[in-house]
């Protein structure tokens, strides 16, 4: 059960994403005081000034009680200027992780925000033991908590309540005859979106009744191509609708923990196409139904859409009873927060 006792929170990450919102919001559901530091704009003043917040509060003597630190980009070199809270938690986002392991400055970076933490918190087991690996953190401060589905993707599991999807499909132009394919994890090199829609452009040659819905393609010089459509990321309530109405989601990234886009997926009964890395096998292993691309992806993938069909009811209501059983977001967020406050 979550301590009682009203703490000091603050959230360093980006104030604009959706997880920094949904941990600030459980934080504050359960009686915490939240503060969100976040670097906009310009990334050099952004830091400056993060640094001068520091030198302050370090005159003052002011520290907070729980310092959460979302990923180990930008926000984690940010961290380093603060004063570290009298409990210290690290929160590495997949993609950062993939960009640490990439770039030597990015790495020392994320060694010296790791070697501050008194708590790791990651999404997947694989995710733990590439920490551990990369960088050397002692597995005894990590723990795999995954961060749940909202209600607004579970209550999908009544088939009464999922919106007509023949609405959503004809908003998009896409016929109830039609294989609808999204693509949720935006336009980048990290989830390999041109191998993905080189893989769709390839497999539609092949068959007309195949098109794809790529979301968070709002990056310039994006152009949709034959059977796509693209779209800015959606609202949780719009993207609910969204995947109530796909035939397939895809997520192919070479790297990832335990995404909640993908568990929303589950949630709604779309078939997932993953690729196939150790967070996604979890998955497969908790007893999620998916299909996984091995390498090359996008021959792989090709292969995959050129034959695809609707998933069978049965099995997409066993994902759907599985995120119900597993990823209720406000349990599974109950438990993070009462992590981060606990002391050892």
């Amino acid at each position: 059960m979550t301590p009682k006792t009203t703490k000091s929170v603050r959230l360093i990450g980006p104030p604009s994403s959706v997880h920094t919102m949904l941990w600030a919001d459980s934080f504050i559901q359960h009686g915490h005081d939240v503060e969100i530091v976040g670097i906009q704009g310009r990334v050099f003043v952004g830091l400056v000034r993060t640094c001068l917040r520091g030198l302050r509060e370090r005159a003052l003597g002011r520290r907070v009680d729980v310092t959460v630190v979302h990923s180990l980009g930008t926000h984690a070199l940010a961290s380093l200027m603060l004063p570290r809270g009298r409990r210290h938690i690290v929160v590495p986002w997949g993609s950062e992780v993939v960009a640490a392991r990439r770039s030597k400055m990015r790495s020392h970076v994320a060694r010296m925000v790791l070697s501050r933490a008194d708590l790791v918190l990651v999404t997947s087991q694989a995710m733990a033991l590439v920490i551990a690996d990369q960088w050397r953190i002692s597995e005894g401060i990590t723990k795999v908590v995954s961060w749940g589905v909202s209600s607004l993707f579970l209550e999908q599991t009544d088939p009464s309540s999922i919106p007509e999807s023949h609405s959503v499909r004809a908003r998009l132009g896409v016929s109830p005859d039609d294989l609808l394919v999204v693509a949720p994890r935006g336009i980048s090199r990290t989830y390999r979106s041109d191998e993905l829609r080189q893989a769709f452009a390839a497999a539609r040659s092949g068959r007309k009744d195949l098109r794809l819905v790529v979301l968070g393609a709002d990056a310039e010089g994006a152009t949709a191509g034959d059977g796509e459509v693209l779209l800015p990321y959606l609202p949780k309530p719009e993207l609910a609708e969204l995947f109530a109405a796909a035939d397939l989601v895809v997520s192919i990234p070479p790297d990832d923990q335990r995404s909640t886009t993908v568990l929303e997926a589950a949630a709604s009964g779309a078939a997932l196409v993953l690729s196939d890395i150790h967070p996604y096998r979890e998955l497969i292993q908790l007893g999620i139904e998916a299909t996984l691309v091995g390498e090359p992806v996008g021959p792989f993938l090709c292969a995959v859409l050129a034959q695809a069909g609707r998933m069978e009811p049965e099995a997409s209501q066993r994902n759907r009873s599985l995120m119900r059983l597993h990823e209720d977001q406000q349990r599974q967020m109950a438990q993070v927060v009462c992590l981060c406050i606990t002391e050892d």
